[in-house]
């Protein structure tokens, strides 16, 4: 009577694993979500999209956003089930994206067409980008402090020039150091600010050596990554114009280098701002000599 029982039993316990797991399969969907429904400016976002059975056979999809931009291709991946004589397939695009600008985003609605001529649309999901309150500032003890309260990792960039005003055709040095108290070991230049107001030229960083600092109790490794000469356009000129006040530049660090310019700004200066005048005047003159030549011919 009892091996009876436990057969019953058996049965009845086998025949709930298979029902509950046709039921789970039968429960899957395709599916849009994310990661986070709240992001900080300078955070990335997941997205996922999960297809099933006929929309499993899509091999790229378009997701449409606002106020996001999507890093690089997404990850793939795909699987297959047989189970109680029936088969099912899914696949899953993992997207990494991060934010444009502090506010609202949006991601979809996305609109799938499978490969029988389904079709459906997944629900749009709204992210809110929260604003980077260390991004206004050049301060690396306050940017510290506000994402260490906001629970990002102790790695940021700061953006320093050797002066604030300027005039036409001074030179002014800005230079990113890179201050950090993660593991990261090494690091590259994804993408660099554009400059459209400015000429510009790389000066050399890969002689420098990183410091160890302590802000607001917190070791960190402090290392220039990027020195800029900057010239502030004034118009439109000639690349002539631009040689001629780059070659004065490149004079002076040959005499004395960059760094040790402190002593001779003003001399400096006046004496690149002349060349550039100088290479200016004589433009002019060679455009009135051909229009001369020209009325004359």
């Amino acid at each position: 009577m009892k091996n009876s029982e436990t057969r019953w039993f058996l049965v009845v316990v086998f025949f709930f694993i298979l029902h509950s797991s046709f039921e789970i399969r039968n429960s899957w969907a395709n599916e849009l979500s994310v990661d986070k429904r709240v992001m900080q400016l300078d955070d990335t976002i997941t997205i996922t999209i999960t297809l099933e059975d006929a929309f499993a056979s899509i091999d790229a999809i378009r997701v449409p956003l606002r106020n996001l931009a999507i890093d690089g291709q997404p990850s793939v991946s795909s699987e297959f089930e047989f189970v109680n004589g029936q088969t099912s397939r899914r696949k899953t695009f993992r997207y990494v994206a991060h934010a444009t600008a502090p506010g609202g985003a949006m991601i979809g609605p996305l609109s799938l067409h499978g490969a029988g001529g389904q079709v459906e649309t997944l629900a749009p999901i709204a992210i809110q980008v929260l604003p980077d309150a260390a991004a206004g500032s050049n301060d690396p003890a306050k940017i510290l402090r506000e994402m260490l309260a906001t629970n990002r990792d102790p790695i940021f960039l700061v953006a320093s020039a050797d002066k604030t005003s300027a005039f036409e055709g001074e030179e002014v040095i800005v230079t990113w150091t890179l201050y950090n108290a993660t593991s990261v070991q090494q690091y590259a230049i994804a993408e660099i600010p554009k400059l459209e107001d400015f000429w510009t030229e790389e000066l050399n960083v890969r002689g420098e050596q990183p410091q160890q600092v302590l802000l607001d109790g917190m070791a960190m490794q402090k290392l220039p990554i990027r020195r800029v000469a900057l010239f502030r356009r004034a118009g439109r000129r000639s690349r002539r114009s631009h040689d001629a006040l780059r070659s004065a530049r490149a004079e002076e660090r040959r005499t004395g280098g960059v760094h040790n310019r402190a002593d001779r700004p003003r001399k400096s200066a006046r004496r690149a701002t002349a060349a550039f005048r100088e290479s200016a005047e004589r433009q002019r003159a060679d455009h009135r000599t051909g229009a001369e030549r020209r009325s004359a011919s």
